[in-house]
């Protein structure tokens, strides 16, 4: 499992996915991922591309996730090269996400600031080397081979199809759009999945 990321050179570079956020990704965002329609990421999923959400790329076995911090914690979609996608929303661990009012099943009391924190990794790590070298060396980050070049592009051709034929649809009503884009992305996310490693 690797990242994919583009320095501030335009240099494509991966790097192996940390052991405890990879188990994390395996066990808990894997399975629970669920098929969505090219409406639901046109008409939803896409608009966060026009916001100032941070997200990573990861690939792993032959398929791209698109991973991203956005209410309720974690969103991420599965991209293959069939165009067939999939996603799933984890809710934060951390009760005040985003500054959220917390929910009952928050566990408020019992939560840690300083423990790990899976979901932030598996954005930050590979957001934060694109724009620092310090970050690079840090996650081991390399050239990237054709190969994972070729799966990436493969992988993400069918979803920038979609993304221009909304470019081209709402371009004279995009405010409309991105509010209706933003509310089907909550109805869809929900509250998120809730886990607790600790219990």
């Amino acid at each position: 499992m690797k990242y994919i990321i583009w320095d501030i050179d335009e240099n494509p570079l991966t790097a192996e996915v940390p052991e405890k956020d990879k188990g994390y990704f395996e066990k808990h965002i894997k399975p629970n991922l669920k098929p969505i329609s090219d409406d639901d990421y046109t008409q939803g999923f896409l608009v966060i591309l026009h916001t100032g959400a941070r997200w990573s790329y990861v690939m792993s076995d032959g398929k791209l996730y698109w991973l991203v911090e956005w209410q309720p914690g974690l969103i991420v979609l599965e991209f293959s090269e069939s165009g067939a996608m999939r996603f799933v929303a984890m809710r934060s661990p951390n009760p005040k996400f985003g500054g959220r009012e917390p929910l009952d099943i928050d566990d408020v009391e019992n939560f840690d600031e300083d423990a790990e924190n899976h979901q932030y990794n598996l954005v930050f790590n590979a957001w934060d080397a694109q724009f620092d070298d310090y970050y690079i060396e840090k996650l081991g980050f390399k050239e990237a081979y054709r190969d994972e070049i070729n799966t990436f592009g493969n992988c993400i051709t069918c979803a920038n199809k979609l993304g221009n034929t909304v470019n081209e649809k709402y371009k004279d009503k995009f405010d409309e759009y991105f509010a209706e884009a933003q509310k089907k992305i909550e109805n869809m996310a929900g509250i998120g999945i809730i886990i607790n490693e600790a219990k």
